[in-house]
């Protein structure tokens, strides 16, 4: 084998390897991605129902607070806790500040 056919094969072996080590990498990356992706959208936003949720009236008042430090009840004689779904059965809206 000449010279020349020597350099060649090489060149090509080279080539070849090169082009193995972008493909793995590439799927490796391309996996990834479709491991986080598939994660991100499988899992849904978790958010806590209105049963469970409390916030705080007041015996006269017309809205619901989230906190009971809200300004909105720095007035206030007496503080209820109660569920939100409870409070909007009442007919009670959110309050403008804490909402």
């Amino acid at each position: 084998m000449n010279t020349e056919a020597v350099r060649n094969t090489n060149t090509e072996e080279k080539t070849r390897k090169s082009i193995r080590q972008t493909w793995k990498r590439n799927l490796i990356v391309f996996i990834s991605c479709m491991l986080i992706g598939a994660a991100a959208v499988s899992t849904p936003p978790i958010q806590a129902s209105a049963k469970s949720t409390t916030v705080y009236i007041t015996e006269t008042g017309k809205c619901y607070h989230k906190s009971k430090k809200c300004r909105g009840l720095s007035r206030a004689r007496k503080i209820y806790k109660t569920t939100l779904s409870d409070a909007k059965a009442d007919g009670l809206r959110p309050c403008k500040i804490c909402y």
